[in-house]
């Protein structure tokens, strides 16, 4: 039997346009001003990544430049300081490795940049270190020089600490120092870029915390999460002096969702971000943010960033600049090297589709649709690649995704008022599918180049499914627009598809396709082809059926409407009888039936021709219901079954085996009657 799948996957063309007018107007220059993001939207995957994947090193930012110094990867410990410019749009420039390496392998460590210098302090080389190494930074390049050692050491080794400077003071707070997390923070003035004595707080953190993280705001510092004998949600704060004093700590009402331990964290005017961690089971791509109302209080609690890290991670670098939020490497299922940042420099945001645009009698097209809109874009780029993400979840990893059109390079964008069309053609969409979907693209400007995702999502419903039974036949729509002669394998001058009286499918018997056309009156119900097996346990001695026989169930309304039915063969060829099967006399010869040759489509066809009433012998159900069923074929004539008790007649016995010959001949008188 022949199974009709119902599903189809449609080809959906989908085109944008955006029409960018750039105004110039003279003598009037208007400065771009950048918009301080208020929460984590995007995440943008920079282009330049970095040159080793790096996790537990030094993260700084000094001057529009910013360094990684030290920590480890795949190929061991690092003693490497690579460093790349901010650019102009915010993209991360291309890396470069300083001349100079730290004078021995650390990491665990933390760094700091401050009035010229790059600071690489504590951290581990196998033993926890209590060196702090400096290096001047070039004005003009950002190259750091060759390190020194500071001879103002810490006062105790420390490595998973948190650092930060404030009005000339360098602080180490927390940390581990061999034999676990301590609770101790110190303070030491810079002079001139060196390191000057250490000084012990008189208050210590109120918990023996390391891989916390310190971000300072006003004149307030907080300690956020970290590790205390388990994943820390707790948030301290104190206040810090510019005399290099700390006061109490104290411990904030607001907590952090959960422990987080190995986070980064960065403020961005009033907000503090706390961005990835470990919460003792597993890495996170969270990130939340409170606003900071008064000191040690938050304006609404933490809150949970609309976009995620897209890797969870932990024990990576972050940092701030001009507004924008920016991580390094860390550790996830592997040592990474991406950077991540929140910059979308120049798309912002997709156009609302209007649903007329994208529909046709109330669902998109399956088939060459095409969907109008575009993109906002803040400058011309240089180039513009875009895609299309789609996903069947209102919710999805865009950058991640793997459900994705190809990506196509737009039209070179020259001049004013340039027109820019791009397109993305996906063939494996469900047909009566919601799909959420969005623009993916890459800017390139020169050597800086992004990527991202637009920061809106637009969604689509496809049409019903266009193969599915559109005349109810039974047989799929797509199976039947491929039948011979483009659909119309009856040749009547329609599909096959559109006419509930046609019905083609694939003969599984003969491999080619066959088609059943009753009365225009009468519908298709139901339409299998059978093998000669399928049909019965007794098979024909007589003739062998090279194209099965059809079992079909058409409805004509009317009770003993009389029905002719036309049967298509296509590639088969000889001398055939119509036979039929009935379960209580076996096969016979229908009477009256006619058979032809045609040609359609260049091929040669097979047309059997005959009548069924409605309730007579040759209706399978015998009941004048305006219903009939009708397994019957083309039978060849030939050496037919071996087993002669298979003749379809149920009376011959091995008794009479001799006689075969008549009894069978007077079964076939006693089953011609009028057929009509």
């Amino acid at each position: 039997m022949l199974k009709i799948a119902d599903r189809c996957k449609g080809l959906l063309r989908i085109s944008f346009s955006a029409m960018i007018s750039v105004v110039l107007m003279v003598g009037v220059f208007i400065p771009a001003l950048a918009a301080t993001p208020t929460e984590i939207s995007t995440w943008t995957t920079e282009a330049n990544a970095l040159p080793q994947t790096r996790v537990e090193q030094g993260t700084a930012e000094y001057n529009g430049y910013v360094y990684q110094v030290g920590g480890s990867g795949g190929t061991g410990v690092r003693t490497s300081t690579v460093y790349a410019q901010i650019e102009a749009g915010g993209s991360i420039g291309e890396w470069q490795e300083s001349s100079y390496d730290l004078p021995q392998e650390s990491y665990r460590l933390s760094a700091e940049a401050h009035d010229g210098y790059l600071y690489a302090i504590g951290g581990r080389n196998g033993p926890a270190l209590n060196t702090i190494y400096r290096a001047a930074i070039d004005p003009e390049t950002g190259a750091p020089g060759e390190w020194s050692a500071e001879a103002n050491t810490l006062p105790a080794v420390r490595y998973y600490h948190s650092t930060f400077i404030f009005q000339n003071y360098l602080y180490v707070v927390g940390g581990d120092n061999n034999g676990g997390a301590v609770n101790t923070v110190y303070s030491a003035p810079i002079v001139d870029g060196s390191i000057g004595v250490w000084t012990q707080a008189d208050d210590d953190l109120p918990a023996n915390i390391s891989l916390s993280t310190v971000e300072v705001l006003d004149d307030y510092v907080y300690l956020l999460g970290g590790f205390a004998e388990s994943a820390s949600a707790s948030v301290y704060y104190a206040v810090v002096t510019d005399e290099g004093n700390i006061g109490n700590w104290v411990l904030m009402d607001d907590a952090l969702p959960q422990g987080v331990q190995g986070a980064s964290s960065v403020v961005i005017d009033d907000e503090i971000f706390v961005i990835g961690g470990y919460n003792g089971a597993s890495r996170l791509n969270t990130i939340y943010s409170a606003t900071i109302s008064e000191p040690g209080e938050t304006a609404d609690g933490w809150s949970l960033a609309e976009a995620t890290l897209p890797t969870a991670m932990d024990q990576g670098g972050a940092i701030t600049y001009d507004g924008e939020t920016y991580t390094f490497g860390g550790l996830a299922d592997s040592f990474q090297s991406a950077v991540y940042s929140t910059i979308s420099p120049s798309v912002v945001s997709m156009d609302t589709l209007p649903a007329e645009d994208i529909t046709d009698g109330g669902g998109t097209m399956h088939g060459e649709t095409q969907l109008g809109g575009g993109l906002t874009v803040d400058d011309i780029p240089e180039s513009l690649l875009v895609g299309f993400h789609f996903n069947t979840e209102p919710t999805v990893d865009w950058e991640n995704n793997t459900h994705s059109s190809p990506v196509e390079t737009v039209e070179e964008i020259e001049g004013d008022n340039t027109h820019i069309s791009f397109s993305g053609e996906m063939d494996d969409l469900d047909c009566d599918t919601q799909y959420w979907y969005v623009a993916a693209y890459q800017l390139i400007d020169g050597e800086n180049s992004s990527i991202g995702v637009a920061d809106n999502t637009e969604t689509f419903t496809t049409a019903a499914c266009t193969d599915s039974d559109n005349d109810a036949d039974g047989i799929s729509s797509a199976v039947e627009d491929d039948s011979p002669n483009d659909g119309d394998g009856n040749n009547d001058g329609a599909q096959d598809s559109e006419q509930a009286n046609v019905a083609s499918m694939i003969d599984p018997v003969s491999g080619e396709y066959a088609v059943l056309e009753v009365d225009e009156q009468c519908s298709i119900e139901s339409l299998e082809i059978d093998s000669e097996a399928e049909v019965s346990d007794h098979q024909d001695g007589t003739y062998d059926y090279p194209a099965g026989l059809m079992d079909f169930r058409i409805d004509c309304g009317e009770g003993g409407f009389t029905a002719t039915i036309t049967q298509y063969y296509y590639g088969i060829s000889g001398d055939f009888e119509v036979r039929k099967f009935k379960p209580d006399t076996g096969y016979f010869n229908i009477e009256d039936a006619s058979t032809s040759n045609q040609t359609i489509d260049n091929a040669q066809v097979k047309v059997a021709t005959y009548q069924v009433k409605d309730g007579s012998s040759l209706d399978l159900d015998g009941e004048v219901d305006g219903a009939i069923e009708d397994p019957a074929g083309l039978g060849q004539a030939g050496s037919g079954s071996s087993d002669l008790a298979n003749t379809g007649s149920s009376a011959l016995t091995a008794a009479l085996l001799a006689f075969s010959a008549i009894l069978l001949s007077a079964a076939m008188l006693l089953v011609r009657r009028d057929l009509i």
